[in-house]
């Protein structure tokens, strides 16, 4: 039986290929399994170095003073004199008072003071004079008794109205309503206009002084022996990390804090030690009630093997990392089981494992990986495919830039081989032109 070939230019090589590949196709061989290809992941090493001891929670940033201003007089509110949301000096005005009649009060006190003390002076020289003349007998003992003991009661009355003029000019005084510290003032709550009544009278508005805040926060008390020790030798360390959304291991702002109070009992409800650390908030970045984290590090773990936190995986049988098995035929992914004693956003300390610093784990790419697995990571990846440019680039090179033909062959229904889109000739006849270059092909049509 004879096979009829297209003749497409000179590059008939390329129309074989498809051909010979569906022939070989047609026998009873198994065509070979093609791998499947590696797996691009992104591995660390592990490495050896010393870890924090520590315990999480959570807690909330506290004022240093939380002050309710109210005023400390009766009267009309004529003025407020701040912003709210605006950050105020001790003593600075915030509100003022009617003060028409504190002012009356005053003026009041200071004349009957001004009287007193006149009648004080009458009442010293009248008792001066008598004197002289009580030496003499001339004046009965007990008439010099009488002028010594007015002298006492108009300066007894100078003492009192000079208490009363101090109480006039302190109300006078509270007039003009001050903030008693400093801090971040908050919504004003009586507006101008109104009369307020003293001392028992509405909030005028609130003051926080936040440039420095309380951290309040709790531990549970298993943790207490572990608090003190680092107490006592100094190692205790608070760090204060604000809770923002979007926030991540990577761009978490931390403030360092210092712990000023370990309550007097544990909370037998919640089994917890309530705590409270102060942190300085001078560049205002914290502000009062807001939710915190709160890390308190007792101390550090010499020399301890540790991998980065992602590559943690957990399994029926415990915790489990991929490492990275290599070979002459490449990197396979290697399961291997671990233990671990303290983990954080970043590092997992390995405890039990067989697992050395200096090797490698996955980190990425761990989903639906197996135990022999080929991997590579990305560099590796780009470095193979950048060969296998130069490797296309060089072959195609060496056949001087040709591209297969397109041409194929079109079923007539009739030979059920056929007809191609350009004449054909019998294998025989296509060996021979080949041999003959000189001799310019013609058409030939099959041989019977």
């Amino acid at each position: 039986m004879r096979y009829f070939i297209p003749r497409i230019g000179g590059n008939s090589v390329f129309c074989l290929l498809p051909l010979l590949i569906f022939i070989a196709g047609c026998g009873n061989k198994e065509a070979p399994k093609q791998g499947m290809p590696p797996r691009i992941v992104k591995m660390a090493q592990a490495k050896v170095e010393d870890v924090p001891i520590f315990v999480d929670s959570f807690g909330n940033l506290n004022p240093i003073n939380n002050t309710n201003l109210v005023s400390q007089v009766t009267g009309q509110i004529m003025g407020a004199h701040f912003v709210e949301g605006q950050e105020v000096k001790e003593g600075d005005i915030l509100f003022t008072i009617d003060k028409s009649t504190y002012q009356a009060q005053l003026d009041q006190a200071l004349g009957t003071l001004g009287e007193d003390q006149a009648s004080l002076k009458l009442n010293k020289d009248t008792m001066e004079r008598n004197r002289v003349l009580a030496a003499k007998n001339i004046v009965s003992a007990q008439d010099f008794e009488k002028y010594v003991s007015e002298v006492q009661v108009s300066e007894a009355k100078i003492v009192s109205d000079k208490a009363a003029v101090e109480v006039a000019r302190i109300n006078l005084g509270y007039c003009d309503v001050r903030a008693p510290v400093a801090g971040i003032t908050g919504k004003r709550l009586v507006d101008v206009g109104n009369t307020i009544t003293g001392n028992n009278g509405p909030t005028l508005v609130n003051i926080k002084t936040i440039s420095s805040l309380y951290v309040d926060f709790s531990i549970p008390e298993r943790y207490l022996k572990k608090l003190r020790t680092a107490m006592d030798t100094g190692e205790l360390k608070v760090k204060i990390m604000p809770v923002y959304e979007g926030m991540t291991a990577q761009n978490t702002e931390e403030f360092e804090g210092t712990l000023k109070l370990l309550d007097n009992a544990v909370d037998t409800q919640t089994g917890t030690i309530p705590l409270r650390a102060i942190v300085d908030n001078k560049a205002s970045k914290l502000w009062a009630g807001q939710f915190i984290r709160v890390r308190l590090v007792f101390g550090y773990a010499k020399d301890s093997l540790v991998v980065p936190s992602e590559a943690i995986r957990m399994g029926p049988d415990g915790y489990y990392v991929f490492g990275v098995s290599v070979d002459a035929k490449g990197k396979t992914a290697k399961m291997i089981p671990v233990k671990i004693s303290g983990r954080d956003d970043d590092l997992a300390v390995i405890s039990e494992g067989d697992i050395k610093a200096g090797d490698s784990v996955i980190t990425m790419g761990l989903f639906m990986l197996a135990d022999g697995i080929n991997v590579m990571t990305p560099e590796e990846s780009a470095e193979m495919m950048k060969k296998m440019m130069q490797q296309k680039a060089g072959a195609h090179a060496k056949t001087g830039g040709k591209k297969p033909a397109s041409g194929a062959a079109q079923s007539d229904g009739h030979s059920g081989q056929g007809k191609a889109s350009e004449e054909q000739a019998p294998v025989e006849k296509n060996n021979a032109a080949a041999a003959s270059p000189a001799k310019k092909e013609e058409s030939a049509q099959p041989a019977k």
